[in-house]
Order: structure tokens, then sequence, then C-alpha cells
């Protein structure tokens, strides 16, 4: 594993045991990290003795588990209430109004999918120059023993880009951040898709990957550009927008819920440029922006190309979110 070049304290009691501890604090809204690292959740020092891992241990850097995606999902499967459940079908924020979190959720493991990110298996890469394969796992994106971006992003997910940081409280802000240490409702409220807003960086940090999306190439007019723009602001002249629709919410394009056999999804998610904190960051203006995430889940989701709408599909619900910017 990495080393962090964090300040470690060696903790010795009267019995013959070694307790590492992390001792740096915890940022706000954030786990495995700070006094929310706890080594005992990951790794078994004796494998033998007590048990409590994979059947088969011990196994390398003492994990529990043979690999990580197996040692992720041991509690991020829906088993554990207090653990953000990334898997199909997602329960836990049933109550709460909102379908899944802000990543949405895998269609599994060793399993290739249209409507995900592939975990455990080797897929070639979208929009990406030169073609490359990778077998994607949950320390591809986030960093096992915590850092200091949003959700312990690591900053170069394919470890051949410049790198991106997404910072929490900078990039991205929470309404309300997770308790520490977790609790099921603590996890549900912080992690539900409404409470994160955006102002910077992620579209960046996902064409790190993707790096044919990098840059918003121009166009012929009267197109502008050759694929759909991110980080823009609707309001910029000849986008063919129309903000004060975006601002009314009275289009077609919005509705109560998506696939109700409805026109209209509820507002797809944005991004503001201007903002400084998670009210602002929720404050629609014709100021805001689209961004990979108002039309793409993180991990997939029920829809083809992780969208967050049924595009593609003849469902009543096809533009709805082009609607919702364009209103034409």
């Amino acid at each position: 594993m990495r080393n962090q070049n964090s300040r470690w304290a060696i903790i010795l009691t009267q019995a013959p045991i070694v307790v590492l501890m992390w001792v740096v604090g915890v940022p706000a809204g954030e786990y495995h990290i700070g006094s929310g690292l706890v080594c005992a959740q990951c790794h078994i020092l004796h494998y033998g003795e007590g048990g409590g891992g994979e059947p088969g241990g011990p196994f390398p850097y003492l994990l529990s588990h043979s690999t990580i995606n197996g040692l992720c999902l041991s509690c991020h499967d829906g088993s554990d209430p207090t653990a953000p459940d990334v898997f199909a079908a997602v329960s836990m924020y049933d109550a709460t109004g909102d379908e899944h979190s802000a990543a949405g959720y895998f269609a599994g493991t060793d399993v290739s999918s249209d409507s995900a990110h592939d975990l455990g298996v080797t897929d070639l890469v979208p929009l990406r120059t030169p073609s490359t394969n990778i077998a994607l796992s949950c320390a591809s994106c986030h960093d096992v023993h915590g850092n200091g971006n949003y959700r312990n992003l690591v900053s170069d997910p394919d470890s051949s880009g410049s790198g991106t940081n997404v910072v929490l409280g900078t990039d991205i802000f929470e309404g309300v951040a997770p308790a520490v240490p977790p609790t099921q409702e603590g996890s549900v409220a912080a992690y539900k898709s409404s409470n994160v807003g955006y102002r910077s960086n992620l579209s960046y940090w996902c064409a790190e990957c993707h790096n044919l999306l990098e840059t918003n190439e121009d166009g012929v007019t009267p197109a502008h550009y050759k694929r759909h723009p991110s980080d823009v602001s609707l309001d910029v002249a000849g986008s063919h927008t129309d903000p004060s629709t975006w601002v009314a919410g009275d289009s077609l394009g919005f509705g109560a819920a998506t696939g109700d056999g409805l026109e209209g999804v509820p507002r797809v998610r944005f991004q503001e440029a201007t903002a400084t904190d998670y009210s602002s960051a929720k404050t629609v203006a014709s100021t805001n922006q689209v961004f990979c995430t108002s039309c793409h889940l993180a991990h997939g989701g029920k829809y083809v190309s992780c969208a967050v709408w049924p595009y593609k599909v003849l469902d009543p619900d096809m533009y709805s979110p082009c609607q919702q910017c364009h209103n034409q």
C-alpha cells in the first residue's frame, strides 16, 4: 500500500500487542482518514487467531480479504447499514427522496455492464487516446488510506495523466457531513445525491481517464462544439440555451420523477463556478454549468452509459434533461 507520508504514533499497551494509530485530523465529510482510519477494519495482524476475514487467508498486506474489491464491498454491499451501499438495488436512500448516492451504484463485480463502470473486468476505456485497457478496482479511484480530496479520490486514477485534485470544501461542498464513527442515519443523509453541491474540477478529474473530453473542441457554426461542452455557463452567448427556463424550471423537461411514464425529470445536477459553500453551490442561476455528472453517475445506475435518465430508448423522459436547458 502507498506510503501516505503522514505521522504515525506507536502506542504500546501492557499486552504484547502493537497498535498503529493515525494521528491527524479528519477532514469534514470523509472517512477512512484521520481518526476514521481504523486499521482493524481492513487488516488482521494474525489471520489464524480469531478469524474474521475471508476464508483462505492470510493475504498480502495483512488484508482480511484476498482482493481490494472484495475487501471494500464486504462493507459497501448493503450488508453494513452504516456504510454507503454501492450495489443495486440500493435501498438505503428510499425514504430520502433520492434514488441513490451522488455516485450511483455498480451492477456487480467481475461482470461487464453497459450501465456502470465495471469492477474487476478489463475493459477498453472509452473516449481515450491512446487506447487503454484497464481493470478497475475500488482503489483505482479512491485512496484506501485517505487524502485531502472529496471522497478520498486519487488525483490521477489511470496513473498517466497530470493529476487533478477535487477538494472537499473548495471544489465540492456537502450540506451534512457523515458521522464519525459512521451511523446509519448519518450515512444516508450525507451520501444521498442531493446533499452534494459542485463548483469545479470534477470534469477534469473524469478526463484523467477519458482525456478526449479534456477540452471543449470548437465546431463549425452553428454547432459551436464538436461534443456537448462541460464547464460552460448556460448564459454564454450563442449556446442555444434558454437560461430563463432553466431558472424557472417551467419547461416540459422538468418533472417529479425519472421513469414514471411522464415526460420530465428532476432538475439535473449542475455546478456553479462562483460557489463558496453548499448553499451557493445549490443555487439555481443562469450562470450554472453542465458538467460530467449532470448526465452521468460515477459508479453507474439503471441506464446505459451511466446516464441519469433513459437516454437512447423510447421513453417519455428521453429528451427531458435536454429540454431543461434548451427548451426546443
